[in-house]
């Protein structure tokens, strides 16, 4: 009986933690995506890619930080890693030329983590 319940504590103790990172995800999902649809038509007009090429997302590293404010991609590609800043007038990602220093403390914690080993 102990076992029993132990197993159903441990159980619901695992999927409240996963629950977090699934809330999360819908929370940036969409903020994710745009961000994803951006950076490849950067890279089209750059032609680093062509027409028919395209990062997935499942390829890309991605961390959310500031509540959204500002998604980092991380990508094996030509060596990416580029930053998107939400700019509010505007209400769209665009990316992100500023000075990072500025910034080491929005940078210390992430918000969302997916597709990196830092979860």
């Amino acid at each position: 009986m102990k076992k029993f319940i132990f197993i159903i504590i441990s159980s619901l103790l695992l999927i409240g933690g996963c629950s977090e990172d699934d809330r999360n995800k819908e929370k940036y999902d969409s903020s994710i995506n745009q961000v994803v649809i951006l950076e490849n038509k950067r890279l089209q007009k750059e032609n680093n890619l062509s027409e028919e090429e395209i990062l997935k997302r499942e390829e890309i590293g991605i961390i959310v930080y500031d509540s959204g404010k500002y998604i980092r991609l991380l990508y094996k590609f030509n060596s990416g890693d580029i930053i998107y800043e939400f700019d509010q007038e505007k209400e769209n990602y665009k990316p992100f030329h500023g000075d990072l220093s500025n910034l080491d403390d929005v940078f210390d914690e992430a918000d969302y983590v997916e597709n990196v080993g830092l979860k």
